[in-house]
């Protein structure tokens, strides 16, 4: 049955057999029943971040913190998911990632310290992130 000599196979599903039984699929509640699986799997290339290494090199020459590098690879999707050199950037992006508020605002002074961004600060707004010299060849990063 399976190629790996040290796994019994049978024995194993001899035991899935003995503890969960046989799966009833008609039993199965009405809303299982109707998801549709997806058509069309989500492709390895989005999985990927495309950053020129000139920006990388230049986060490293800078020294920036870790969080920061971070920050700066999450504004950098943002950017070409909007197609857009300005975005904003909400803490509820970053809290999957477990950045707080905290982090967002020192990572910003650091990146924004350095020249790799600008931004503009409204009270009681999400900061507008501005990527700098993605403009260079008139290339924005979505390009």
């Amino acid at each position: 049955m399976g190629n790996d000599p040290d796994i019994n196979y049978e024995a194993f599903i001899e035991n899935c057999w003995e503890t969960y039984g046989e799966v009833d699929f008609l039993s199965l509640p009405e809303e299982e029943m109707s998801k549709k699986i997806p058509s069309v799997p989500i492709s390895a290339s989005q999985a990927f971040l495309s950053i020129p290494w000139h920006r990388i090199q230049a986060l490293r020459k800078a020294r920036v913190p870790l969080v920061g590098v971070y920050i700066y690879m999450i504004l950098w999707r943002l950017s070409r998911m909007r197609k857009q050199c300005t975005v904003p950037l909400s803490s509820a992006v970053l809290a999957p990632f477990g950045f707080e508020r905290w982090d967002k605002a020192r990572a910003l002074a650091c990146l924004e310290r350095v020249g790799l961004i600008q931004v503009a600060r409204q009270r009681g707004k999400n900061p507008l992130v501005t990527l700098c010299g993605e403009q260079e060849n008139g290339r924005a990063p979505h390009q």
